[in-house]
């Protein structure tokens, strides 16, 4: 099997799709952790890969991928895999540190 230039961009493609999937499950996340029931996680699961799905199809309408191959879902599984192991803690770092300042300034309104 030969590797093309069009297979490389629609992989790429994919692994940018899978960083913007790895976004949308972050929100499920916040879901799953800000709320105590079990079923509203399920829930938040099944809706976040059922948006990532219909996402996945219309990008590679859009995009005119050729038929789906297995480069392309391991593309996006990588894509999700880099976004959580890179930018993900980028993000948690910043969300955290800016959630340190306002418990900080909130307590010092508290003590006045």
């Amino acid at each position: 099997m030969f590797v093309t230039a069009t297979q490389f961009y629609v992989f790429i493609a994919c692994v940018a799709f899978g960083g913007v999937s790895g976004i949308v499950f972050n929100f499920s996340l916040l879901l799953k952790k800000t709320v105590t029931y079990r079923w509203v996680g399920v829930i938040s699961d099944v809706f976040c890969f059922c948006v990532v799905a219909v996402g996945y199809v219309l990008f590679g309408h859009v995009v005119s991928f050729p038929n789906v191959r297995a480069y392309m879902i391991i593309g996006v599984i990588l894509g999700i895999v880099l976004y959580f192991k890179s930018f993900y803690i980028i993000l948690a770092k910043k969300a955290k540190k800016l959630y340190n300042i306002i418990k900080r300034k909130k307590r010092k309104t508290k003590n006045v």
